[in-house]
């Protein structure tokens, strides 16, 4: 995947969550991408992207360990 389809999927990821009642975490997207456990940075580096484009937000602002839901919720 480039970084802008990992992006678009951290997206489509929240949605999902959001809407089965749940909220992303750093692991689920982990889990969703297929990035192993060690490699949890990578996925790091997509959500604070999808953040600065306004694609997703905290679920407490400025609390990252609560979750994150699109930026429309």
């Amino acid at each position: 995947m480039t970084p802008e389809e990992r992006v678009r999927a951290c997206y489509q990821h929240a949605v999902l969550s959001f809407l089965s009642g749940d909220r992303m975490k750093n692991l689920s997207l982990c889990e969703r991408l297929g990035i192993e456990k060690v490699n949890a940075a990578q996925a790091t580096k997509v959500i604070k992207r999808a953040k600065e484009l306004g694609y997703i937000k905290d679920v407490e602002q400025g609390r990252p360990r609560t979750g994150y839901i699109p930026f429309w919720a």
